[in-house]
């Protein structure tokens, strides 16, 4: 299973934190969830907000220069 996540701050090194641990957050989740296979999980960088924040500022932008 995929999780996306959403770092804003210091994201490489944050997901690569999340990545080491991920046997120890695989077993918990293996412990607190109630299925015959709790799928294997892999993090990635989700970056919509980066994406939904660069275009915000280039309608600004282009908003600017019509005034």
């Amino acid at each position: 299973a995929k999780i996306w996540v959403s770092i804003f701050d210091h994201q490489e090194r944050n997901l690569k934190i999340l990545k080491d641990n991920i046997y120890e957050i695989q077993r918990e989740l293996n412990k607190r969830i109630e299925l015959k296979f709790v799928p294997r999980i892999h993090f990635r960088l989700d970056k919509s907000q980066e994406n939904l924040s660069r275009i915000d500022k280039l309608l600004k932008d282009e908003k600017k220069k019509l005034d």
